[in-house]
Order: C-alpha cells, then sequence, then structure tokens
C-alpha cells in the first residue's frame, strides 16, 4: 500500500512545472528499490497506450473539400 501512495504522490509531482524535477527524483529512487513497482507502472502504461490508439476515433474517411483560389 506504501508503494501505491508514493506512486500516486510522485505522479502527482509531475503534474507541476515546479516539483517535476523531485518527482522524477523520487519515481527513479523508488523504482530502484522496488523493481516490481516499475514493471507494474509499465505495464498499466502499456495497456493505457493500447486502448487509447485502439478506441481513438479517427476521420480517415471525412474529405473537406478544397476551395478555389480568387
Amino acid at each position: 500500500m506504501t508503494i501505491f501512495i508514493l506512486l500516486a504522490i510522485g505522479g502527482l509531482l509531475l503534474l507541476f512545472r515546479s516539483t517535476r524535477l523531485v518527482g522524477v527524483a523520487g519515481l527513479t529512487l523508488l523504482f530502484i528499490v522496488v523493481p516490481f513497482a516499475f514493471l507494474f507502472v509499465l505495464l498499466l502504461a502499456c495497456v493505457f497506450v493500447y486502448f487509447y490508439f485502439k478506441f481513438k476515433r479517427r476521420n480517415l474517411n471525412v474529405y473537406s473539400q478544397p476551395k478555389l483560389p480568387d
């Protein structure tokens, strides 16, 4: 449970520009100490990216008529 709390705090630190360096350093140290957390977060990120691109709405069949010059 402590690992998830530290991951959440590290994620919140990454949101703000002024605390981003502290968040990166903290998450790096956490992932060195607990490598299973790194694998878990990496797995979640891969699943998120997969579903994001799979269900992203595409506009491949939309055609806009080009305008003629004046």
